[in-house]
């Protein structure tokens, strides 16, 4: 039987909504963006700027943790841009994450995974 492509989640790990600050470096440009969700393979944003798939990005964000917040510099390549309104709905898949940032996204999800029980 055939599975319907429509359907099929895209993501490679659960996504948790959030709503923080962060800088985006691409193309020769820092824009100011909101974090609206992350897993462990990427993040969604908002952004007043349409950006080109494929391109590579610097995405720089204080994470929350145990001891208030993280700052996370984290390489990137953004997978979709959708316009809404006035504002671009951006996904990027980080790229070549170190060990460290890979162990601190994964407290972050499993502090949080607490409250969604």
């Amino acid at each position: 039987m055939l599975k319907n492509t429509h359907d099929t989640e895209r993501r490679c790990s659960p996504r948790i909504a959030i709503n923080l600050p962060v800088s985006l470096a691409c193309n020769e440009q820092l824009l100011k963006c909101k974090l609206i969700d992350i897993s462990m393979c990427g993040i969604g944003l908002i952004s007043n700027t349409e950006l080109p798939v494929c391109t590579p990005a610097l995405i720089h964000l204080k994470l929350p943790n145990e001891d208030g917040f993280i700052d996370m510099k984290l390489q990137a390549k953004i997978t979709r841009c959708t316009k809404i309104r006035d504002q671009h709905l951006i996904g990027l898949q980080f790229v070549d994450l170190s060990g460290f940032h890979e162990y601190e996204l994964s407290a972050f999800f499993s502090y949080h995974s607490r409250f969604s029980a």
